[in-house]
């Protein structure tokens, strides 16, 4: 063991020293004088508080905030909340420095053109968006939208933090075949739900409805079968004239071959 100078103490065996705090910095402050904790910093037992970046600013527990503002932020406000502390999100952030993320006021966050694309052919923005935004992997999904043309689809697939990409290939119905779509004129989304049995579709009826969409269920691909009439029958008889060839030989397996001919 040392001290934060470097002295060494002494060493002891099998002890484990163990820290633990809330997201917010906020725990038991028990024999923590002159340790560092909460982003790298001590905790001042005057003000219960740390002082984060090298004093700019005291960060309360207790209070989840800071208690001064951002006095070298834009403005002297350090965002819309100037006391607030990884804009109420600990357990994603970290602010050791205490300052405003300059990056974030003066840099753009960067755009996939999503947005732009929905609004431009009129699709039920918010809807799509909070499906494309789940936070769980098992939640979300890829939604494809489909605008008709001349020779079939242009098909197009949205995904979170990825631009609107349009598939190469033009789509047919056989794409959505069988599946709960909804549909507005000549455009189509598939929401690709992983088991659209048991999707809960009323709020999303609700929602898709306010733009213009039905949901309808798409017809599936059917196998085309015909039962011919007698007459049907007779000229198919006439067409096709089927010939059997059994053919044997000595020590050697029969043998059927069938012969199709047609006139």
């Amino acid at each position: 063991m040392s001290s934060d100078t470097g002295t060494v103490y002494g060493e002891v065996a099998n002890e484990i020293n163990e820290l633990s705090y809330t997201p917010y910095g906020f725990g038991a402050y028990n024999d923590m004088e002159g340790r560092k904790a909460f982003n790298g910093e001590k905790l001042d037992f005057v003000t219960s508080g740390y002082l984060l970046g090298n004093g700019h600013r005291q960060f309360a527990p207790r209070l989840m905030r800071f208690l001064s503002p951002d006095n070298l932020s834009p403005f002297n406000k350090g965002g819309i909340n100037s006391y607030v502390y990884c804009a109420s999100d600990p357990v994603n952030g970290l602010d050791p420095s205490g300052r405003v993320n300059i990056t974030k006021l003066f840099m753009p966050r960067l755009r996939t053109g999503t947005t732009g694309f929905m609004k431009e052919k009129s699709l039920p923005t918010g809807l799509l968006k909070k499906l494309l935004k789940k936070k769980s992997a098992d939640e979300r999904r890829s939604i494809y939208v489909y605008e008709a043309q001349d020779d079939g689809y242009k098909h197009y697939r949205l995904a979170r933090g990825e631009a609107p990409e349009l598939l190469p290939r033009t789509a047919t119905h056989e794409n959505f075949a069988g599946r709960e779509i909804y549909v507005k004129g000549g455009l189509i989304i598939d929401l690709k739900g992983d088991s659209m049995k048991d999707y809960n579709f009323s709020a999303t009826d609700r929602v898709a409805g306010n733009y213009g969409f039905v949901r309808v269920r798409s017809k599936p691909i059917a196998i085309t079968t015909f039962e011919p009439n007698e007459a049907g029958a007779a000229a198919l008889e006439k067409r096709c004239k089927v010939g059997l060839q059994l053919k044997s030989g000595m020590g050697a397996a029969l043998r059927v071959s069938i012969a199709i001919r047609t006139d």
